[in-house]
């Protein structure tokens, strides 16, 4: 999967702020193939782990969220003008 795609198929993942669980399984599905373990890490979120087998060997971190702004309607009210 190329870059484009494979943002494209992490942007669909509908994780709204407070419920980021419910993507957690889609979102380890998009990526095992490209990390060695997906583990839970923090409030809600996930830590991708690739291991090069080598001692003392360099860390990267690539930080994400995976939350969306979501909105809920509550009332509707008509006016007359």
């Amino acid at each position: 999967m190329d870059a484009k795609k494979l943002l494209e198929a992490l942007g669909s993942v509908m994780t709204v702020s407070g419920f980021e669980e419910r993507g957690h399984a889609k979102v380890k599905e998009i990526l095992s193939p490209y990390f060695d373990e997906i583990v839970p890490a923090g409030v809600a979120g996930l830590a991708c782990i690739s291991r090069c087998g080598k001692e003392n060997a360099p860390l990267i971190l690539i930080d994400g969220h995976l939350d969306e702004i979501g909105l809920i309607v509550t009332d509707i009210k008509t006016t007359d003008f």
